[in-house]
């Protein structure tokens, strides 16, 4: 792609993303660094901005420009021949690893492995973020992820984690923490923080063995971790969504129990309250025959009103157990569900009663 089309190309994304979210339109790049220069401006505030509402609430539309606007900024490094341009490629490969990741815990794993070996850092570490303190998590190139490291005692950490921006310490901009700098090996590093909702939620910290870090470093570092957060962001979503689901599952479930517990109570409220409720009765002991010591246990707590849960804690017994004898005990009294047993045992104690007046 020449250099004008890719010109045309970042104008055309950046203006359809920024009129998708009701953003203010740039003025159109005519240069390829004014183009790479506004499109980076427009993700770095929907990613990093403080009005930022986070991926989850973007139109679906919104979200695939705004992947689109990212690897094409890589691309555009590439054609510029900048200082960054020389990773580039090895960055657009990495970003297609980082959106395969199956889970939060294997990103989480894989981007240090993506900072050392695409950019060429030689120690990564991944950090979470304590009320007090920063905890290593996952590492690649380092002797293990080392100790925590209190928030008192990292001066570029705590601004990083202000200003929501990468930090380079042991330079100018701020001190370098002692604690970070065992872990990583080095008297220098870049802190780099990762924005989800628009809270930074972790902290990445990078260094070079060797060499000096450059302008460039900083660069693609800001844009591979861009699309590290917008994976982050998506994976978290869809770990949400499905633990949602299984809440709504067990919810449903429990209302089903629920029903059928309130309709055995509804049946049976004239029956007595001792806890065996038909130790004695020879109608019923007629009616129960078919069933076995433990499916009578159970019959009995299910004339009572108990749901399935109940009657496992009562019984020490799972609820599988339970509903295992549930079925059979209404296959051997010819019973299509539970009210309709009831009904059945409430008839034979009523016969009963007859013939012994």
């Amino acid at each position: 792609m020449t250099r004008r089309a890719m010109v045309t190309r970042l104008n055309q994304i950046d203006g359809h993303l920024r009129s998708v979210l009701n953003l203010p339109r740039a003025d159109k790049a005519t240069t390829l660094e004014e183009a790479i220069a506004n499109s980076a401006a427009t993700t770095e505030e929907v990613l990093f901005g403080d009005d930022g509402e986070g991926i989850a609430l973007m139109p679906a539309v919104a979200q695939r420009l705004l992947m689109a606007s990212l690897q094409a900024q890589v691309e555009a490094r590439l054609i510029s021949g900048d200082d960054s341009g020389a990773t580039a490629r090895s960055v657009i490969d990495s970003i297609r690893r980082l959106k395969a990741a199956p889970s939060l815990q294997a990103l989480e794993r894989q981007v240090c492995t993506e900072l050392c070996h695409t950019i060429g850092f030689s120690s990564a570490v991944l950090s979470s973020i304590a009320a007090d303190k920063f905890i290593p998590a996952t590492s690649h190139g380092t002797r293990g992820t080392g100790k925590p490291v209190p928030r008192n005692a990292a001066v570029a950490e705590q601004d990083c984690v202000r200003f929501r921006r990468i930090i380079h310490a042991g330079g100018d901009e701020a001190p370098a923490s002692e604690g970070f700098c065992e872990i990583l090996g080095a008297a220098d590093y870049l802190v780099a923080p990762i924005v989800v909702e628009s809270k930074v939620v972790a902290l990445v910290h990078m260094s070079r063995a060797r060499g000096a870090i450059a302008d460039g470093d900083v660069d693609t570092l800001g844009l591979l971790l861009a699309v590290y957060s917008f994976v982050y962001e998506r994976l978290l979503n869809s770990a949400r969504v499905e633990q949602l689901r299984v809440s709504i599952i067990g919810a449903a479930a429990r209302l089903a129990e629920e029903a059928d517990r309130i309709a055995g109570t509804a049946v049976s409220l004239d029956a007595g309250g001792d806890d065996d409720a038909f130790a004695t009765d020879a109608a019923v002991d007629a009616f129960t025959a078919a069933l076995s010591n433990r499916e009578r246990d159970v019959f009995a707590r299910m004339v009572r009103g108990d749901s399935n849960a109940e009657i496992a804690e009562e019984l020490v017994v799972s609820v599988e157990t339970v509903k295992t004898h549930v079925k059979r005990i209404l296959r051997k009294i010819g019973a299509a569900n539970r009210l309709e047993a009831i009904t059945l045992y409430m008839d034979a104690q009523s016969r009963f009663g007859e013939q012994a007046r």
